[in-house]
């Protein structure tokens, strides 16, 4: 639930709050949002992404120091935790949902803030 969301988050807001104030250095934060569904990267911030659109196809990548990177992600750049939640909700809002068995609305994949 938001519990997992916002402790994986903590360590953003604490870079963010750390900020605040302190011009020393210029730097910019993104986040991007996809979901993975049926082994397929959906972008959920791209405009016009709805459940079942046609969308570029986007693979993890990994670069030479070893971290991982999904290239054409939209980016939305921040300054705070509240616009960090705006986007997560907005990205929240696009992803694949349907019935199971067990509950009439499900998620149907898995989401990641990057």
């Amino acid at each position: 639930g938001n519990m997992r969301v916002f402790y994986r988050c903590r360590p953003l807001a604490n870079i963010l709050h750390n900020s605040e104030g302190k011009k020393l250095f210029n730097y910019e934060i993104c986040v991007s949002v996809l979901e993975v569904y049926n082994e397929q990267i959906r972008d959920l911030l791209a405009s016009g992404t709805q459940y079942g659109a046609a969308s570029k196809r986007l693979e993890v990548r990994q670069a030479s120091e070893g971290l991982h990177h999904v290239p054409g992600l939209v980016e939305a750049q921040v300054s705070n935790m509240s616009e960090v939640w705006d986007v997560l909700q907005t990205g929240s809002s696009a992803r694949a949902v349907g019935a199971t068995n067990a509950n009439e609305y499900s998620s149907r994949s898995h989401c990641l803030h990057c």
